[in-house]
């Protein structure tokens, strides 16, 4: 063979081992690179764990930036420990059903995409208990609560990383309360070892709902802390042993005692177990009957307490957004047609300054902080528009000086937003103060008293294109000096006294010319008891003429007729006689009589 033949070939060996060497250094290099961005990626939640770890407080905004981040990563399998596991705890404080939940376990599974990202991303926005400020509270707060509980409540064979407490501390925050039921009698310690109380802990959140109240018995080393009963507490060979029943009967003495004073769900059991044993069993049933029957009424206490539980407590709760003194706005809101086809929206609220006052205790508090209690208020007052990602998107505010305190006149006042289309994203916040002036005789707040918001999420535009009939909501007012509804006077309340008229105002669009060039249309209106109890349902309609395609409508409801507090629809439904077209709006209002 030729020796440019020879030659060639060792060429051609050559180029293809370089060609293995560079692929497998590319190789080699790809699954660096990939190592190196995995530790990357893991680099900003192990800085934002520490963070909340070393509890550094001017930190903790900045990590709560990090956990979004990391969030952001959830449709990028394979997922991180970690992550996985702030995926699981978002069950903790999520709905059990919904497009959270369904996002939650597709991104699990990492069978999750960027929609179901932001899903999650969305619902935090919408949490963020004070729109006003850059950070989100909740989630800081939703932060300093997992690492705590992971510190101090943690459980490696649960599916959530701690056991029951930190479950419930994860959802709920704090206790309002916490102790624990100790046998405080030596005589009851004169049994065997086996007889002595497990450790246990009673945590209560009457801030939530009465209903929120939690017993946590130790398990085990495996089992750790669980919820558990009363009767959990009792060793079984202790529960079954006739002999041992009036030593029992002691023990639940002492239990329920120390319970009752804690919580009235246990205030019955004591009630019962003390008069029996304070009478001596005078009522002729053994001791261990007895202890068998009272075990047996607290189970049904336990399980219509724990339905009533999971129907009123809520799934999680914020102690951010909790006022020292409450403040609850009263506040309506409705859509009108502009003339060139956008919506504006109109928001009526009003604040009762006598609600204000600041309870004795809660003075002391402030002035114990510094503050100077004064007379008058100022009440600052927010409009937060929120984008699609319920991120505010503009922000107007307006003060307002109470100078007489609590006995300051307050009109409804109204935000009025122009240009709406789509759906809208709205939130509402308040703060009132004490006063004080500054160098410059400047009002500025001294320390605030009350906080409050209010979200109006997906308020859809009214429909401008002029192709279908179209109405606007329903405005309730009072009435001016002519006995007319007044725009100016807004009702804002959720409740009316039925002796009084009450004014409606609302607006048509689009209605359709006759071959008069007339409009006719028929206004018909319905109140209707919606609480269940009887009571006639007032209704009646009105034709009308005119010579507009958009009319300004306005009725006085005379609701003597009703004799009884009562919750009450007012529908209002608009038909056009032209078109045969029709169109309704309802609003809910309490009616109340004297």
């Amino acid at each position: 063979m030729p020796p440019t033949h020879y030659g060639h070939r060792h060429f051609e060996n050559w180029s293809y081992i370089l060609q293995v060497r560079c692929s497998i250094s590319f190789g080699i290099c790809t699954v660096l690179c990939a190592i190196f961005c995995v530790a990357a990626r893991a680099q900003a939640p192990s800085e934002f764990r520490q963070i909340f770890d070393n509890q550094d407080v001017l930190r903790y905004e900045e990590g709560a930036s990090m956990y979004l981040d990391l969030l952001q990563q959830a449709s990028e399998p394979p997922l991180s420990e970690e992550l996985q596991q702030h995926l699981q705890l978002l069950k903790l404080i999520t709905p059990a059903t919904g497009p959270v939940r369904s996002s939650l376990n597709a991104l699990q599974k990492e069978d999750g995409g960027p929609a179901d990202v932001t899903t999650l991303i969305r619902w935090w926005n919408q949490q963020d208990p004070m729109p006003t400020t850059f950070a989100n509270e909740r989630i800081i707060e939703h932060l300093s609560r997992t690492y705590y509980a992971l510190h101090h409540y943690g459980h490696a064979r649960s599916e959530f990383g701690v056991d029951d407490r930190g479950e419930i501390l994860i959802r709920l925050g704090w206790p309002d309360t916490q102790t624990e039921v100790k046998l405080k009698n030596a005589g009851l310690y004169l049994r065997p070892i086996e007889y002595t109380l497990p450790r246990n802990e009673f945590w209560v959140y009457r801030r939530i709902h009465q209903d929120a109240h939690y017993f946590f018995i130790y398990q085990s080393k495996r089992h750790g802390y669980k919820m558990g009963t009363v009767e959990d507490l009792i060793p079984n060979r202790f529960r079954t042993r006739q002999e041992d029943a009036p030593v029992l009967l002691r023990w639940l003495d002492e239990i329920y005692q120390q319970l009752s004073i804690e919580h009235e769900h246990y205030g019955p059991l004591f009630d019962t177990v003390t008069n029996y044993v304070s009478t001596g069993y005078s009522d002729g049933t053994r001791p261990f009957y007895f202890t068998k029957q009272i075990l047996r009424d607290a189970r049904i206490l336990d399980d219509f307490q724990q339905n009533s539980r999971n129907e009123n407590v809520p799934v999680s709760d914020t102690e951010v957004a909790r006022s020292p003194v409450p403040l609850i706005p009263e506040v309506r809101w409705a859509r009108f047609l502009e003339p060139e086809g956008t919506t504006r929206l109109d928001i009526s609220w009003a604040v009762d300054p006598k609600s204000l006052r600041p309870g004795r205790r809660v003075t002391r508090h402030f002035r114990r902080s510094g503050a100077q209690p004064t007379e008058d208020f100022l009440l600052t007052a927010y409009l937060i528009m929120r984008d699609d990602f319920f991120l505010p998107s503009n922000l107007r505010l307006r003060q307002y000086h109470l100078k007489e305190g609590v006995n300051s006149p307050f009109a409804p006042r109204t935000w009025v937003t122009r240009g709406l289309s789509g759906s809208t994203n709205v939130a509402l916040q308040w703060e009132y103060s004490w006063t004080h002036l500054d160098s410059l005789n400047n009002l500025l707040p001294s320390a605030k008293l009350g906080f409050s918001v209010q979200t109006l999420d997906s308020i859809h535009a009214l429909n401008g294109e002029g192709r279908i009939l179209e109405m606007s909501d329903i405005l309730l007012t009072e009435l001016d000096e002519e006995s007319l509804p007044n725009r100016s006077a807004p009702v804002t309340a959720p409740y009316w006294d039925s002796e009084n008229p009450l004014g409606i105002y609302f607006e048509i669009y689009f209605l359709r010319f006759n071959d008069q060039e007339q409009t006719s249309y028929t206004v018909a209106y319905e109140i209707q008891n919606i609480d269940g109890t009887r009571e006639p349902t007032i209704s009646t309609s009105t034709p009308y003429n005119s010579a507009s395609t958009t009319v300004k409508e306005h009725i006085v409801l005379d609701l003597s007729a009703w004799q009884q507090p009562h919750q009450v629809a007012i529908t209002v439904k608009v038909t056009d006689d032209t078109s045969g077209a029709t169109v309704e709006r309802s609003t809910l209002l309490q009616l109340n009589t004297r």
